[in-house]
């Protein structure tokens, strides 16, 4: 996602979520390289699906952006398969064309920011017109991307939630209990 796009949310929002999302990429096996990806200056980030490269240069706000629709990529279009000590990746839809990927991607990463309460609107909406994604397109991608987004935010809750449950405290807020399922 390029740089100057808007993301906005609190400063304190977007701190917490993103140590979050970078939480979950370490808790799930990828590493996460704060580094020019794969020697090309001109993305913000990408993924091969076993390691997540995050331009350095990026203000907070850009890193979570970036990060997320990262995170989605590895989520949504990589599989990971073990054969002894050995972690195999695959790519799970080789028919999937880029422009589908990115807009998988780019509303996963929207859908999983709103859960966070940091407000993508017009950056993902710039990001997906840059793809050419139809409405159609969007609306088709939408319960896959939302339930993608919705495992990856409930993931990243759980370990923040568990005390509270434990405790057996009654003021869970309906978005507490959906991320501790």
């Amino acid at each position: 996602m390029p740089t100057w796009l808007d993301t906005r949310g609190p400063e304190e929002v977007i701190a917490k979520t993103l140590g979050a999302l970078e939480e979950w990429t370490r808790r799930s096996g990828v590493e996460l390289v704060y580094g020019s990806p794969m020697a090309n200056y001109m993305v913000a980030g990408c993924t091969n699906g076993r390691t997540i490269w995050v331009q350095p240069s990026l203000g907070p706000a850009e890193r979570l952006a970036t990060l997320a629709h990262e995170i989605a990529h590895v989520k949504l279009h990589f599989q990971k398969k073990e054969r002894g000590k050995v972690t195999i990746v695959d790519r799970v839809d080789q028919a999937l064309s880029r422009n589908q990927a990115e807009l998988e991607a780019e509303l996963t990463s929207f859908f999983l920011l709103s859960l966070a309460g940091v407000d993508t609107a017009q950056a993902s909406g710039f990001y997906l017109s840059s793809w050419k994604a139809s409405l159609t397109q969007i609306r088709a991608a939408t319960k896959r991307c939302l339930a993608t987004a919705a495992a990856i935010w409930r993931d990243c809750e759980k370990k923040r939630y568990r005390p509270i449950v434990e405790q057996g405290r009654p003021s869970l807020t309906a978005a507490m209990r959906l991320a501790v399922g």
